[in-house]
Protein backbone atom coordinates (compact mmCIF):
# COMPACT_ATOMS: atom_id res chain seq x y z
CA UNK A 1 0.00 0.00 0.00
CA UNK A 2 1.40 3.39 -0.96
CA UNK A 3 0.97 6.34 1.33
CA UNK A 4 -0.14 9.69 -0.07
CA UNK A 5 2.72 11.97 -1.03
CA UNK A 6 3.38 15.45 0.22
CA UNK A 7 5.27 18.20 -1.52
CA UNK A 8 9.00 18.33 -1.00
CA UNK A 9 8.75 21.70 0.68
CA UNK A 10 6.19 20.49 3.19
CA UNK A 11 8.30 17.42 3.86
CA UNK A 12 11.46 19.43 4.08
CA UNK A 13 9.87 21.61 6.74
CA UNK A 14 8.42 18.61 8.57
CA UNK A 15 11.63 16.64 8.34
CA UNK A 16 13.71 19.44 9.70
CA UNK A 17 11.36 20.32 12.54
CA UNK A 18 12.50 17.25 14.41
CA UNK A 19 16.09 17.93 13.51
CA UNK A 20 16.25 21.54 14.57
CA UNK A 21 13.21 22.26 16.70
CA UNK A 22 9.75 23.48 15.79
CA UNK A 23 9.97 27.02 17.14
CA UNK A 24 12.04 28.41 14.27
CA UNK A 25 10.03 26.81 11.48
CA UNK A 26 6.44 26.77 12.71
CA UNK A 27 5.41 29.84 10.68
CA UNK A 28 6.88 28.35 7.50
CA UNK A 29 5.04 25.06 7.91
CA UNK A 30 1.72 26.76 7.46
CA UNK A 31 2.86 29.21 4.81
CA UNK A 32 0.88 27.34 2.14
CA UNK A 33 -2.49 28.43 3.47
CA UNK A 34 -5.25 29.82 1.33
CA UNK A 35 -5.00 33.31 2.75
CA UNK A 36 -5.70 36.05 0.31
CA UNK A 37 -3.05 38.65 -0.26
CA UNK A 38 -2.97 41.48 -2.70
CA UNK A 39 -0.65 41.21 -5.62
CA UNK A 40 1.95 43.93 -5.96
CA UNK A 41 2.65 43.14 -9.59
CA UNK A 42 1.35 45.16 -12.50
CA UNK A 43 -1.23 43.49 -14.70
CA UNK A 44 0.37 41.28 -17.34
CA UNK A 45 -1.98 42.48 -20.06
CA UNK A 46 -0.99 45.84 -21.51
CA UNK A 47 -3.58 45.95 -24.23
CA UNK A 48 -3.00 42.49 -25.72
CA UNK A 49 -5.44 39.63 -26.03
CA UNK A 50 -6.33 38.50 -22.50
CA UNK A 51 -7.39 35.00 -23.53
CA UNK A 52 -4.08 34.29 -25.26
CA UNK A 53 -2.16 35.67 -22.24
CA UNK A 54 -4.11 33.39 -19.92
CA UNK A 55 -3.63 30.31 -22.10
CA UNK A 56 0.12 31.00 -22.28
CA UNK A 57 0.28 31.42 -18.52
CA UNK A 58 -1.81 28.28 -18.01
CA UNK A 59 0.52 26.29 -20.28
CA UNK A 60 3.55 27.62 -18.42
CA UNK A 61 2.02 26.61 -15.07
CA UNK A 62 1.34 23.08 -16.37
CA UNK A 63 5.04 22.62 -17.16
CA UNK A 64 6.15 24.36 -13.96
CA UNK A 65 3.90 22.15 -11.80
CA UNK A 66 5.36 19.04 -13.44
CA UNK A 67 8.87 20.22 -12.58
CA UNK A 68 7.83 20.78 -8.97
CA UNK A 69 6.24 17.32 -8.83
CA UNK A 70 9.46 15.77 -10.10
CA UNK A 71 11.26 17.14 -7.04
CA UNK A 72 8.75 15.72 -4.55
CA UNK A 73 9.68 12.76 -2.36
CA UNK A 74 7.90 9.60 -1.33
CA UNK A 75 6.86 9.23 2.32
CA UNK A 76 9.74 6.81 2.88
CA UNK A 77 12.22 9.32 1.49
CA UNK A 78 10.75 12.03 3.69
CA UNK A 79 11.22 10.05 6.88
CA UNK A 80 14.72 9.01 5.89
CA UNK A 81 15.66 12.60 4.98
CA UNK A 82 14.55 13.70 8.41
CA UNK A 83 17.03 11.29 9.95
CA UNK A 84 19.81 12.42 7.64
CA UNK A 85 19.28 16.08 8.44
CA UNK A 86 18.94 15.43 12.19
CA UNK A 87 22.28 13.70 12.46
CA UNK A 88 24.16 14.74 9.38
CA UNK A 89 26.20 12.06 7.63
CA UNK A 90 29.16 12.59 9.95
CA UNK A 91 27.19 11.26 12.93
CA UNK A 92 25.26 8.47 11.18
CA UNK A 93 27.62 5.54 11.59
CA UNK A 94 25.02 2.76 11.55
CA UNK A 95 22.96 4.10 8.63
CA UNK A 96 25.85 5.82 6.83
CA UNK A 97 25.66 4.08 3.43
CA UNK A 98 21.87 4.17 3.33
CA UNK A 99 21.83 7.87 4.23
CA UNK A 100 24.61 8.66 1.77
CA UNK A 101 22.63 7.00 -1.05
CA UNK A 102 19.55 9.04 -0.11
CA UNK A 103 21.54 12.30 -0.05
CA UNK A 104 23.00 11.43 -3.47
CA UNK A 105 19.48 10.79 -4.77
CA UNK A 106 18.36 14.19 -3.45
CA UNK A 107 21.33 15.93 -5.08
CA UNK A 108 20.32 14.37 -8.41
CA UNK A 109 16.63 15.15 -7.92
CA UNK A 110 17.38 18.81 -7.24
CA UNK A 111 19.91 19.02 -10.08
CA UNK A 112 17.30 17.67 -12.50
CA UNK A 113 14.60 20.05 -11.22
CA UNK A 114 17.04 22.98 -11.40
CA UNK A 115 17.99 22.15 -14.99
CA UNK A 116 14.33 21.75 -15.98
CA UNK A 117 13.37 25.07 -14.37
CA UNK A 118 16.25 26.82 -16.11
CA UNK A 119 15.21 25.30 -19.45
CA UNK A 120 11.54 26.19 -19.04
CA UNK A 121 10.64 28.93 -21.51
CA UNK A 122 10.33 32.16 -19.59
CA UNK A 123 7.30 34.42 -20.00
CA UNK A 124 7.00 37.92 -18.55
CA UNK A 125 3.99 37.11 -16.38
CA UNK A 126 5.81 34.38 -14.43
CA UNK A 127 9.48 35.33 -14.73
CA UNK A 128 9.83 36.29 -11.05
CA UNK A 129 8.27 33.00 -9.94
CA UNK A 130 10.49 31.00 -12.27
CA UNK A 131 13.57 32.81 -10.99
CA UNK A 132 12.40 32.14 -7.42
CA UNK A 133 12.05 28.41 -7.97
CA UNK A 134 15.32 28.27 -9.87
CA UNK A 135 16.97 29.74 -6.77
CA UNK A 136 15.00 27.37 -4.50
CA UNK A 137 16.18 24.27 -6.38
CA UNK A 138 19.73 25.63 -6.48
CA UNK A 139 19.74 26.15 -2.69
CA UNK A 140 18.18 22.73 -2.07
CA UNK A 141 20.80 21.13 -4.33
CA UNK A 142 23.56 22.87 -2.41
CA UNK A 143 22.08 21.81 0.95
CA UNK A 144 22.23 18.14 -0.05
CA UNK A 145 25.71 18.55 -1.54
CA UNK A 146 26.83 20.07 1.76
CA UNK A 147 25.26 17.12 3.55
CA UNK A 148 27.36 14.76 1.42
CA UNK A 149 30.60 16.71 1.50
CA UNK A 150 33.03 15.96 -1.31
CA UNK A 151 35.88 17.67 -3.10
CA UNK A 152 38.07 17.00 -0.07
CA UNK A 153 35.49 18.41 2.36
CA UNK A 154 33.84 16.57 5.21
CA UNK A 155 30.04 16.30 5.21
CA UNK A 156 28.44 19.30 6.92
CA UNK A 157 27.33 18.94 10.51
CA UNK A 158 23.80 19.59 11.73
CA UNK A 159 24.43 23.25 12.62
CA UNK A 160 25.57 24.08 9.08
CA UNK A 161 22.63 22.18 7.62
CA UNK A 162 20.27 24.08 9.93
CA UNK A 163 21.53 27.45 8.67
CA UNK A 164 21.08 26.37 5.03
CA UNK A 165 17.67 24.94 5.80
CA UNK A 166 16.54 28.20 7.42
CA UNK A 167 17.57 30.16 4.34
CA UNK A 168 15.72 27.69 2.13
CA UNK A 169 12.58 27.93 4.27
CA UNK A 170 12.58 31.73 4.16
CA UNK A 171 12.94 31.66 0.39
CA UNK A 172 10.25 28.99 0.09
CA UNK A 173 7.77 31.11 2.04
CA UNK A 174 8.36 34.07 -0.27
CA UNK A 175 7.90 32.15 -3.51
CA UNK A 176 4.84 30.28 -2.24
CA UNK A 177 3.18 33.64 -1.67
CA UNK A 178 4.04 34.77 -5.19
CA UNK A 179 2.83 31.43 -6.60
CA UNK A 180 -0.50 31.88 -4.80
CA UNK A 181 -0.91 35.45 -6.06
CA UNK A 182 -0.22 34.51 -9.68
CA UNK A 183 -2.55 31.50 -9.57
CA UNK A 184 -5.33 33.68 -8.21
CA UNK A 185 -4.67 36.41 -10.77
CA UNK A 186 -4.76 34.05 -13.77
CA UNK A 187 -7.34 31.56 -12.44
CA UNK A 188 -4.86 28.69 -12.17
CA UNK A 189 -5.76 25.88 -9.72
CA UNK A 190 -3.44 25.23 -6.77
CA UNK A 191 -0.46 22.95 -7.28
CA UNK A 192 -1.56 19.34 -6.81
CA UNK A 193 0.94 17.12 -5.11
CA UNK A 194 1.43 13.58 -6.34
Amino acid sequence: MRLPLLSFRLFFVAATIGAFGASSVAPAVFAETEQSSSSTQKPADQGGDKSSDKSGVRGWFDKYDQIRRSAEMTMGEKFACRSVLERGLKNAKKEGNKHRELAQKMVKKYADALASMQNLQSIPETRELQDGYTEFFNKGHKLWQDCLGGDGQEPADASVLEQSRNQLLAHDKKIKKLDEELRRKYGIPRHKHI
